[in-house]
């Protein structure tokens, strides 16, 4: 049985997580690629927006916004407001703390 190495498979196209990674560091666009790779990104762009939105105030989730390759950064613009969205409607449904009042979970938002 002949061993190959592991660079032997894929002498001619791109491996997948090279096509990622051109991806995520705003090499490629997102849309450009197939659904595969674009669903593998997606975890990722969803850590993304989760570190941002953790961040304590507006002006440092800007800033961090704006480091972002400018072909990613919608992406992870479009999670942070899906993700503040979200965080925004479950309020009516936590349990009320002492006061009665919703208990609030999250940042401020991104966008005013």
């Amino acid at each position: 049985m002949r061993i190959m190495s592991k660079d032997t498979i894929w002498t001619n196209c791109k491996r997948p997580s090279d096509r990622i990674f051109d991806v995520l560091s705003g090499k490629r666009k997102l849309e450009d690629e197939d659904k595969a790779i674009q669903s593998a990104c997606r975890i990722y762009i969803y850590q993304g927006a989760c570190s941002v939105l953790s961040l304590p105030d507006i002006d440092m989730r800007r800033r961090a916004l704006a480091k972002l390759p400018p072909l990613i950064r919608p992406n992870i613009e479009t999670e942070i407001n899906r993700l503040w969205k979200d965080r925004k409607n479950d309020n009516s449904t936590r349990p009320a703390n002492a006061n009665g009042n919703a208990k609030r979970q999250g940042a401020l938002p991104l966008f005013d």
